[in-house]
């Protein structure tokens, strides 16, 4: 009878490995195939056992449409301060935690202070009162006051995002679509900024090619998801099936975004020209919170979203309303579609930025988003600062504190 027990247990024991390694994969990293999860219908939602409260914090505009915000570039928060880079000629706007328009930093031009070249990414260090702006190959660095502090040339990198810890250390990524055969390309690294002669790299990975799908000059990074994780930051692209983690101690992929893709389709994800393929994944956004990473992809046409739970593994799946061509006419941001908000059924929910010392993500709408939501009964409950919000006002900022 022992025997036949001991049998049975090493059985159980060898299927359960069993089972764990073709879950992860060959590599031994978790991995999500995507295709395989098309046609499910789970709901995906963030209530009360996640999230403590939600704030919401209209932007003002003020009459002179000195304040006015377009297309929202990136959006970060401190204890006091709201800062707002836009694409509309690189402004980069203050408000006050309430919503109150302090001032426009800079914008666009030639002049000390002021960016020359599109960036995607801003961060900020309460600590020093520095707000650092990450252009293509500079970063311009502000006091908290407004005032321009100076400007680093990375010393020809050429960068599409950015965050870190003050400049002691940054995560970067090489610029979207432009070939990896060319000079400046690094791949993705940590650096520490000392000053205009002293840039140390902490550490880089760059090896991102497959010349049997695609030859190096038409190789490129494309959909970026670089998000802000407990551990540092996260990158994953869709040359590239693995999402990495970037911490201070290094890079070390954490998961395998598996789309599933043949040969030929890769082909199409890795060339810096590419055509829209109907049965391909595109994998457009991410986000993460202290439970959950979210993905936002579409298929065909069709918007999805996806969540990994990242201590079990557990994954759901759910096909939207929303069409991409929709998604582009109406909500440039964009923050439709989102995780469903059973916490007060206010407005869907996509995160910007995931601060894990704070625990608080912040998410940026415009009015004319809101107003199209409205209509389309998006929103099941609408909080009272919001129900006559004008389509033409500054975008509103929904602060989420979670647990």
């Amino acid at each position: 009878m022992k025997k036949f027990s001991y049998v049975c247990l090493m059985l159980l024991s060898m299927y359960c490995m069993t089972s764990c390694t073709e879950e992860k994969g060959s590599t031994g990293l978790p991995r999500i195939p995507f295709k395989e999860y098309l046609n499910h219908t789970d709901k995906i939602s963030i209530g009360t056992d996640e999230i403590k409260h939600i704030e919401y914090v209209p932007l003002e505009l003020t009459d002179d449409d000195a304040s006015l915000i377009g297309t929202i570039v990136d959006i970060a928060m401190t204890d006091k301060f709201f800062f707002v880079q836009t694409f509309e000629e690189f402004k980069l706007f203050q408000f006050s935690r309430d919503g109150k328009y302090i001032r426009t930093i800079t914008q666009q031009g030639d002049g000390p202070g002021r960016l020359q070249t599109p960036g995607f990414t801003i961060w900020t260090n309460e600590k020093e009162q520095k707000l650092y702006v990450s252009e293509a190959e500079n970063i311009s660095v502000f006091t908290f006051d407004g005032k321009f502090e100076k400007k680093i040339n990375r010393n020809g990198r050429w960068v599409n995002y950015a965050g870190g810890d003050g400049l002691d250390w940054v995560a970067e990524t090489y610029r979207e679509n432009i070939p990896f055969d060319i000079p400046p390309y690094f791949g993705i690294g940590t650096f520490r900024y000392q000053d205009q002669a002293a840039i140390d790299t902490l550490s880089m990975k760059k090896d991102y090619w497959d010349l049997s799908v695609a030859p190096l000059e038409k190789t490129s990074f494309f959909m970026g998801c670089f998000i802000q994780c407990q551990e540092g930051y996260r990158y994953g692209v869709s040359c590239n099936d693995t999402l990495f983690t970037m911490t201070k101690e290094g890079i070390e992929p954490f998961l395998i975004m598996d789309r599933g893709a043949s040969s030929e389709e890769k082909k199409l994800l890795f060339e810096t020209h590419m055509e829209s393929h109907p049965e391909l994944i595109y994998i457009r956004h991410a986000c993460e919170t202290p439970k959950h990473l979210y993905f936002r992809f579409f298929n065909n046409g069709n918007w999805y979203l996806l969540s990994y739970e990242k201590s079990t593994g557990k994954v759901l799946c759910q096909k939207t309303d929303i069409s991409l061509e929709e998604n582009q006419d109406y909500d440039e941001w964009p923050t439709y579609p989102g995780i469903e908000n059973e916490v007060n059924g206010g407005l869907p929910m996509w995160f910007k930025n995931w601060n894990p010392q704070t625990n608080v993500a912040i998410q940026a709408t415009s009015g004319a988003t809101i107003a199209w939501m409205k209509e389309e009964g998006m929103i099941k409950n609408l909080p009272d600062c919001l129900k006559d919000y004008p389509e033409d006002g500054n975008p509103v900022v929904a602060v989420y504190h979670f647990k």
